[in-house]
């Protein structure tokens, strides 16, 4: 049993790293998109809480070390968070993701849906919002549900 706990968590850990890596790439690429009017962003200047040169956007950071970099120098968690017009934009809606004080990644879906992962056009695992896995399937019956074959 404690070798299948240790799976799942395995699971999870990565299901969080490539959320993570996902949403950075995504906002990294927003932000190349769009530089300020007549700049480049390797020309744009930094402030103490926003600087885009050298091909890396810095949010509290003036050393952009990645496409984007979200640093919180006063406390010890820092979250992104992501909402649109039907989420509504208030602290407890959209989807957050960042580091906890205990510097454990999280992730919150504060909309009360499955959080999914599309790998080469297929879904392949999905997080339900009643606290099931499913891997393979769309639609986990058990808290973990897999279909095909595993290897322990």
């Amino acid at each position: 049993m404690a070798k299948k706990k240790q799976k799942n968590f395995q699971i999870l850990h990565i299901a969080i790293v490539l959320i993570i890596v996902m949403a950075v790439s995504f906002f990294a690429g927003a932000f190349a998109a769009a530089p300020n009017p007549g700049h480049t962003i390797g020309q744009i200047e930094c402030s103490n809480t926003f600087c885009a040169k050298s091909g890396g956007v810095g949010i509290g950071t003036t050393n952009a070390v990645r496409k984007l970099h979200i640093n919180e120098p006063s406390k010890t968690a820092t979250y992104m968070q992501i909402t649109h017009s039907t989420t509504g934009s208030a602290s407890n809606d959209g989807l957050l993701i960042g580091i906890d004080a205990n510097k454990d990644a999280r992730m919150t879906n504060y909309e009360g849906k499955d959080i999914f992962f599309i790998v080469g056009g297929a879904e392949r695992f999905r997080f339900a919002s009643n606290g099931r896995l499913g891997i393979g399937t769309t639609s986990p019956a058990q808290a973990l549900h897999v279909v095909g074959n595993i290897q322990a």
